[in-house]
């Protein structure tokens, strides 16, 4: 009897695997669901933080991250073909979901938290090769666009380290734009033609036209060009704030919650903006009123918190949130020339330092694009 036990072990272990790769990788989409869609999105950084450690985790628990067939290590037990087949398709989609939220997340906190690897590149390749349904093709793009992120994110931290490499940042841009102009051509119809993605598209891709001519400054010809990249941002910002604030706070996504503060910290940037020559600061406080924004942010959160009040009977996080909302709208009107002269430069990161709350993301002392002789 423990003879035929024994011999029988092997198969019902094999299949114990499959099914246990198979539910953990469909635990690390959730979990990154929950990263993306939580409703109660009340520690900032630190669920961030946590959300993105813990699908690393599972990612390594799964060895998605290391070659397929070790080296005959006796420490990695025994390896069964059997998960093969799992490991490429929940594992190839887990890998590059993890990879794509780690890289948004390191964004915020300015450091990779999942570096592309060998790994990667391959679940990349296998993937689309064997695209199965639309949300395949989503995450592919997702993955491609995360790769030009992170490159992104190495040119501006170059930057801001080094003076130098700053001045000549743009040489670096431009085979970032030729990248994502290759992944939109990779686009279908489909995804081209959907709303959200032409409101991106017009805010980025169209440039303006120059409203400065060259003059005597060695830096003058780079006028012209900087003065595209200020209108497209505060376009870009002003999209990101109308999508916000024409949803349900309910379902904001986390990500959205992150790049919300920031446009409107980037749109009060470029509205007390001096110096810049063709840049009117007026044009960006016409655009985008901050105070405005974060008083009808504040009504959908108290109307959030009513609504989930009456599901549970208690208050939620969205009433702490509009009430702290509230209280910081005034600290980001643009002030007058009487209070300029009075308070001096409101471009400091002084100027919001009073404020309650976490609000490093609205910190933007070190935008090396934002601030200094702007080298563009």
């Amino acid at each position: 009897m423990e003879t035929d036990t024994v011999r029988k072990t092997p198969a019902p272990y094999g299949q114990a695997c499959s099914n246990c790769v198979k539910t953990k990788c469909r635990c690390v989409v959730r979990e990154v669901g929950v990263c993306e869609r939580s409703k109660y999105f009340a520690h900032r950084k630190q669920f961030l933080g946590s959300t993105c450690g813990l699908a690393r985790t599972l990612i390594s628990d799964l060895r998605l991250d290391k070659p397929k067939e070790p080296s005959g290590c006796p420490s990695l037990g025994p390896y069964d073909k059997g998960t093969e087949e799992v490991r490429a398709t929940e594992g190839n989609r887990a890998l590059l979901t993890v990879f794509a939220l780690c890289t948004n997340v390191s964004k915020t906190f300015g450091y990779d938290l999942m570096p592309w690897s060998s790994q990667c590149e391959e679940a990349y390749d296998q993937l689309t090769k064997s695209i199965e349904c639309e949300g395949d093709v989503v995450l592919v793009s997702l993955a491609r666009l995360a790769r030009i992120a992170v490159c992104a994110m190495e040119v501006y931290r170059r930057a801001s380290e080094d003076s130098n490499f700053a001045q000549h940042a743009t040489m670096a841009i431009e085979p970032l734009k030729l990248a994502l102009h290759n992944l939109r051509t990779s686009f279908s119809p489909v995804i081209l033609q959907h709303p959200e993605v032409a409101i991106y598209e017009l805010a980025l891709l169209q440039s303006p036209t120059p409203l400065v001519s060259p003059s005597s400054n060695p830096h003058s010809i780079f006028a012209p060009r900087r003065v595209e990249y200020l209108l497209a941002c505060l376009e870009t910002c002003k999209a990101c704030c109308d999508y916000t604030l024409a949803g349900d706070v309910r379902d904001i996504s986390a990500t959205s919650m992150l790049i919300f503060p920031y446009c409107l910290k980037i749109a009060y940037k470029l509205a007390v903006l001096k110096d810049v020559p063709g840049w009117d600061p007026a044009i960006a406080t016409a655009t985008v009123d901050t105070v405005q924004c974060l008083e009808q942010i504040a009504v959908i959160a108290e109307n959030a918190n009513a609504k989930y009040k009456e599901e549970t009977g208690e208050d939620s996080v969205f009433g702490e949130a509009a009430v702290m909302l509230r209280a910081t709208a005034p600290n980001w009107r643009v002030p007058t020339v009487e209070q300029e002269q009075t308070v001096g430069d409101v471009s400091a990161p002084a100027w919001n330092c009073d404020i309650g709350g976490d609000f490093s993301l609205t910190d933007f002392a070190d935008d090396f694009w934002l601030s200094g002789p702007m080298n563009f």
